[in-house]
């Protein structure tokens, strides 16, 4: 572990440039890809803090998100630079909490909170850190991106629905369908028409189970709201769901 850290060296700064490869047909940051700067910054704050990924490995834990809230003023486009704050907020039983602030040209675009899980290697069920220094995980609790805790989502009838293939690119290191991938399959159930014309102000993300390889997906999506689009995963194979996501547009 690493004892040598300050309260104020908590929380980690880390700028990214906007791609082409982040953006969409439009110029404008793909959630999918925000998403991924998002976990890469909570990776290298977890690798700085000395509860990153090779560390939890020798507990026979790894990291998993949970659920993400997400609130944007403004969205990035190519070539833009943004810098992501993110610092370990509470312990919640057993959901590890992280706060992340978006900034641009030093103002605040975006806020975002979270929950993490450690999962066991082998049950594949949640699990407790051995924490030496667990005073680095509550340190920051008063020091809040957004007040609420990341929001649970319901499950919803519709009878609008799809199927999705995963293939190779789809699944991460753990074996399992990686998160930004998920994103992406929203985003596609959504004409291209609408896209066009609006852009994400907020996105809501639950991961329920993992998606394994060979596992066939059904989604289904409805409009709650005229400008709110709701997502959902299942596994084929029993009916469960494995993933839940609410995004809500705003007019360009």
């Amino acid at each position: 572990m690493i004892t040598n850290i300050s309260k104020e060296g908590l929380a980690l700064v880390s700028g990214y440039r906007i791609t082409s490869a982040d953006c969409d047909i439009y110029a404008r940051l793909k959630p999918s890809a925000l998403l991924g700067f998002l976990i890469q910054s909570a990776i290298d704050s977890a690798d700085r803090m000395g509860f990153g990924f090779r560390d939890l490995k020798k507990q026979k834990l790894f990291w998993v998100l949970s659920r993400l809230t997400l609130e944007m003023k403004t969205i990035p486009q190519w070539y833009d630079e943004i810098e992501i704050e993110t610092w370990p907020r509470d312990i919640e039983k057993i959901l590890y909490r992280r706060d992340f602030l978006i900034r641009q040209n030093g103002v605040i675009t975006g806020r975002a909170t979270s929950h993490w899980l450690a999962i066991d290697r082998q049950t594949k069920k949640p699990g407790k850190i051995d924490l030496e220094d667990e005073w680095m995980f509550i340190s920051l609790r008063d020091k809040q991106a957004i007040e609420a805790a990341p929001e649970k989502i319901q499950s919803f009838c519709s009878k609008s629905t799809d199927n999705v293939e995963t293939c190779f690119t789809d699944f991460d290191l753990n074996g399992h369908v990686t998160s930004t991938r998920y994103l992406e399959w929203v985003m596609n159930a959504l004409p291209a028409d609408f896209q066009r014309q609006h852009v994400f102000e907020k996105f809501i993300v639950n991961y329920i189970r993992e998606t394994l390889p060979g596992e066939r997906i059904q989604t289904k999506y409805q409009w709650p709201e005229l400008k709110t689009f709701n997502f959902e995963a299942q596994h084929q194979s029993s009916g469960n769901a494995a993933f839940r996501s609410v995004v809500v547009f705003r007019e360009i």
